[in-house]
């Protein structure tokens, strides 16, 4: 009897951890093609170590799923692209127009800012928009979603 309750709580245990756990998708599931699109302000560190740190990794893990369009803030032609995105963001903040580095990825998210390190959690964010499900809040500083 003993056994038997023992067993019975290490099965609700085991169940209980696992279905209580949210896992991060993993890029070998990726179907379909999508669209980074990167903002920078030249002579900006933090633009040039997103191209240097954040731009390589997302290129490693989504490979051939993922184009990325990269455009200079003080370039003509840029405003109308960029634009298009801050109107459909929800709750972008005025204060915050022609900072970078800005992207915006597909229609999930967009984040203002980046940091040396930001990438792994990033990329984490990116996949888990493609499967529709909830970001984390590491990145949640600067994070826009689209109407």
């Amino acid at each position: 009897m003993k056994k038997l309750i023992l067993i019975i709580f290490l099965l609700i245990a085991t169940v209980g951890c696992s279905s209580s756990q949210e896992q991060t998708p993993s890029a070998e599931d990726l179907v379909g093609n999508y669209t980074l699109n990167y903002f920078y302000v030249p002579a900006c560190n933090s633009c040039e170590d997103f191209i240097a740190y954040g731009i390589p990794v997302i290129e490693e893990v989504f490979q051939d799923h993922i184009t990325i369009n990269k455009y200079d803030l003080d370039a003509s032609g840029t405003k109308v692209i960029y634009d298009d995105i801050i109107n459909r963001l929800d709750g972008f903040d005025q204060d915050n127009y022609g900072f970078g580095p800005f992207i915006s990825f597909g229609d999930y998210f967009a984040k203002l800012g980046y940091a040396y390190g930001d990438e792994s959690e990033l990329v984490n964010d990116m996949l888990k928009a493609v499967n529709g499900m909830e970001l984390g809040d590491e990145l949640i500083a600067g994070r826009y979603y689209f109407k």
